[in-house]
């Protein structure tokens, strides 16, 4: 199944999924309506937070179809090494710590990716330019979290990022038939509620409640999981120089964590 098809799939059963539990909490807790204006802030937390989703993984998914899942996870593990950067043009000083994480990044990517010939291959590349999308993802989710109920700023992401990709699916790739849509529901039905629904909505939650330190850390080790899950799954192996660049990598995400500035 195309990457843009698969993935407004995976997402339109997210929304269906996340938007029917919020809407059966609300009445069992019975929770008034939110107003007009509850409603614009919910909708743009979910444009903007769904543009990020459409934007990562659109580039993830095309990435991976021609690049390692562990592979994949490590490079795009380098939002939280991102966020950093992306902090000064909030006019914030970045402690001298951040630096050398970025150091480690940067080279670990190096190891990761390139070839003896000192080139990074297209899915690599694409996969990486993904990560800037996670980290605005992380950091958009960190704004808005308390424009409101955050299962409904959930399940408004996963419409908007549904709504993006099926445009992106009519613009750029053909629909797919109505029996490759049957064939492939166990594994859309797997990321959009599981990997989608619910672990998207439970970091929602939790970046409300955590602080975004903690959150990140624990967002990083899907690097961990998904070479594990490579490994175990999908029989896939890495060198002893691309172990070494996740290693420093994983290095790079564990000193964002403990920098004084943190």
């Amino acid at each position: 199944m195309s990457p843009y098809a698969f993935s407004a799939y995976r997402f339109l059963l997210s929304f269906l999924f996340i938007f029917l539990i919020a809407f059966f909490y609300t009445l069992l807790i019975k929770k008034p309506c939110d107003d007009a204006t509850a409603w614009k802030k919910i909708l743009k937390a979910g444009a903007v937070c769904g543009f990020f989703l459409f934007a990562a993984s659109a580039f993830q998914q095309v990435g991976l179809q021609n690049t390692q899942a562990g592979k994949a996870a490590f490079i795009t593990t380098l939002y939280i090494v991102i966020v950093p950067v992306f902090c000064i043009f909030q006019g914030k000083k970045i402690h001298w710590s951040a630096w050398i994480a970025v150091f480690l990044g940067i080279t670990g990517l190096y190891l990761l990716c390139v070839t003896e010939k000192f080139e990074i291959s297209f899915p690599d590349t694409l996969v990486l330019i993904g990560s800037f999308f996670w980290a605005g993802h992380i950091m958009s989710c960190d704004y808005f979290v308390a424009e409101g109920d955050p299962l409904k700023i959930s399940a408004a992401q996963f419409g908007f990022a549904s709504l993006f990709f099926i445009i992106a699916t009519l613009l750029l790739e053909d629909p797919p038939a109505y029996n490759l849509l049957r064939q492939a529901f166990p594994f859309a039905f797997f990321a959009g509620l599981v990997a989608s629904g619910i672990g998207f909505t439970l970091q929602i939650i939790a970046q409300r409640y955590t602080a975004p330190t903690v959150a990140a850390l624990i967002l990083g080790m899907e690097s961990v999981f998904a070479a594990l899950a490579g490994y175990f799954f999908l029989s896939e192996k890495l060198s002893t120089g691309e172990l070494a660049g996740c290693v420093l990598i994983f290095c790079a995400i564990i000193s964002t964590q403990i920098s004084p500035s943190n």
